[in-house]
């Protein structure tokens, strides 16, 4: 599952990693490095299980595997948007 730890310094996802959620990992492959980079918002497609998105100021990524990675979608998204919420469609 992967999930904003709102504890966690810097802007990365993090992602349990144990069923009982006692363990948390920061996630960071594909996705941008936290300096300059905002907290990103995430959301889950209710349709496709594993299946997650990500936008903060860098863009939007993708994850098909519960978070372990992430790739950047192809979008236009200048370096001073922040979005403020993330819809996914079905």
């Amino acid at each position: 599952m992967a999930l904003l730890n709102p504890l966690c310094p810097t802007a990365l996802p993090n992602r349990k990693d144990t069923a009982d959620g006692k363990y948390w990992n920061a996630v960071s492959k594909g996705l941008p490095e936290p300096y300059g980079t905002t907290v990103s918002i995430l959301a889950a497609n209710r349709k496709v299980s594993g299946k997650f998105y990500a936008a903060n100021n860098r863009g939007i990524f993708i994850s098909t595997d519960s978070g372990k990675s992430w790739n950047k979608l192809s979008a236009d998204w200048p370096i001073e948007y922040t979005p403020s919420a993330l819809v996914v469609g079905g």
